[in-house]
């Protein structure tokens, strides 16, 4: 299962999904961990989320990137702090 942080570095490398899609499907669904696990038709049925976004929303799990970031932030001890916005979007 993954945490919030590494929900939200996987959203961050999800094609044509940005801050503000990131905001908006975490405030829908929850937590950044829900939007990830959520139907990629309830997703593309949100107002404001392009075809672009739903045709690549599950395509995170078959691209490793994110999981070579996480470990390379790790390795080399850096903190991953996500944007305050979205921290508090993910906390309520």
């Amino acid at each position: 299962m993954l945490n919030d942080t590494e929900a939200l570095v996987i959203l961050t490398s999800i094609p044509h999904l940005g801050a503000v899609k990131s905001r908006l499907l975490i405030e829908h669904f929850g937590s950044a961990s829900a939007a990830l696990e959520a139907d990629p038709v309830a997703v593309a049925a949100l107002p404001d989320i392009g075809q672009k976004i739903a045709q690549s929303w599950s395509g995170w799990r078959q691209d490793k990137k994110w999981k070579r970031n996480l470990e390379l932030a790790k390795r080399h001890q850096v903190e991953i702090i996500p944007t305050p916005a979205l921290v508090t979007l993910s906390a309520c």
